[in-house]
């Protein structure tokens, strides 16, 4: 018997197509980057109050735009003090120190003068003692004298604390005298800030750390409260020190970074007119 045929009708698989009911959800945009300021340091003598045009106008040519900064001012505190300074210059301890530091500082003269023979002008060991004479009184009036120490130190913490209502990250620009003063701050109260990057300009802490006049334990300068601390050096320079291997931590370096700012003493300790170290600062605030 012949079989039966079945209409069977074909299955038909229908697909379905999702209509574009709804675009495709944006991403996010990215947060916006860090509102970054600089505070700025001067160092020892007898500074003017306005001591960072040059600086500021360096950085906003490299730049090529305004940036927000705060100046931080002490010097007529350590001048106020020369009186308490004088009534201790002979005491055995000051005395001590001032020959101690004054050893150091000829020491690096010496050795700059033999890595670069030729580069330091006319400044002799004859030629450098003003410069040297200067150095060592301001150290001693800042060391000494507890009363304008804690001074200093107030004015450079109310620098930084303006800082933190103003900027979410701090670019910390400091000067000789004033990366000692500033290095003792930090290390009590760094963690109430946001450093992005740290910058000691001819910084000294290398021979007071060798005569045991400050402590190499970092204290509070770690991540994530300062990111960065670079060391800015010129070789011809006696009052700079290459300072990384002194505050060498695990988990924390100190980049030192070499710039040529002048050929003798004192220019070369005048960072903030060398165009090299304004770029550094100018990256720093992209």
């Amino acid at each position: 018997m012949p079989k039966q045929k079945t209409n069977v009708k074909a299955k038909t698989t229908r697909r379905r197509t999702l209509a574009p009911t709804a675009r495709r959800a944006r991403a996010d945009p990215p947060p916006p980057a860090p509102r970054r300021g600089m505070v700025i340091v001067h160092g020892g003598g007898d500074i003017a109050p306005d001591y960072y045009l040059g600086l500021v106008q360096g950085v906003q040519a490299q730049l090529g735009k305004p940036f927000e900064f705060i100046a931080a001012y002490y010097s007529d505190v350590i001048t106020e003090h020369m009186p308490g300074i004088a009534a201790t210059v002979d005491s055995p301890a000051v005395e001590k120190f001032k020959a101690e530091y004054e050893k150091q500082l000829r020491e690096t003269h010496t050795r700059n003068r033999q890595d670069h023979p030729g580069s330091a002008g006319a400044t002799g060991f004859l030629g450098i003692d003003a410069a040297l004479g200067d150095t060592v009184n301001e150290v001693v009036r800042y060391i000494f004298d507890g009363d304008a120490a804690a001074q200093v130190q107030i004015r450079l913490k109310k620098a930084f604390d303006q800082a933190m209502q103003d900027y979410d990250e701090i670019v910390l620009v400091t000067h000789s005298l004033g990366t000692v003063a500033t290095y003792d701050v930090l290390r009590q109260f760094a963690a109430q800030y946001k450093i992005a990057i740290w910058f000691t300009l001819g910084c000294p802490l290398g021979k007071l750390v060798k005569l045991r006049f400050r402590p190499a334990s970092l204290g509070a300068i770690a991540l994530p409260n300062v990111a960065r601390w670079h060391n800015v050096y010129d070789t011809n320079d006696f009052v700079a020190d290459v300072i990384g291997a002194y505050f060498h931590a695990s988990d924390f370096r100190v980049h030192d970074i070499f710039v040529e700012v002048a050929n003798a003493m004192p220019d070369a300790h005048d960072y903030f007119k060398n165009p090299e170290t304004q770029a550094l600062l100018a990256d720093a605030l992209r």
